[in-house]
């Protein structure tokens, strides 16, 4: 069974994002979800170009976006064009900005640069 795409939205690779969809895939059998990734996303033109492209695939967007602005934007705009976007990182980052007393970073690849050397080693494998 076909079924509309999941576009991954992410300020770095889209790891994270696309693990967490493809996990959750995993309890549906015979699912055949396109899980598109959009790496990289810095600007606002990058959101509104992946908004008209999910509402043109009838798609429905899942994204880790860290900054702030950008995560506002397009929470903001599939609002406005009636899609589904869930924000996996966004009320997590508020609710642990409360609990540790500091505002995050915002920085895309953080945990990737904070585990360096264990990424090398898998990619030297």
């Amino acid at each position: 069974m076909s079924t509309s795409p999941i576009y991954v939205v992410s300020g770095g690779e889209g790891a994270s994002g696309q693990q967490l969809v493809r996990t959750v895939l995993a309890q549906f059998r015979d699912a055949d979800a396109q899980v598109i990734v959009v790496p990289h996303v810095r600007q606002i033109e990058q959101i509104v170009e992946v908004v008209t492209q999910a509402q043109t695939t009838n798609g429905i967007i899942v994204h880790t976006l860290v900054d702030a602005q950008l995560r506002g934007a397009l929470n903001d705009l599939a609002r406005e064009h009636n899609l589904a976007a869930i924000d996996l990182f966004g009320p997590l980052m508020f609710q642990l900005t409360g609990l540790l007393g500091q505002k995050p970073l915002e920085q895309p690849g953080q945990y990737r640069r904070l585990r360096e050397d264990y990424f090398r080693r898998i990619e030297a494998i």
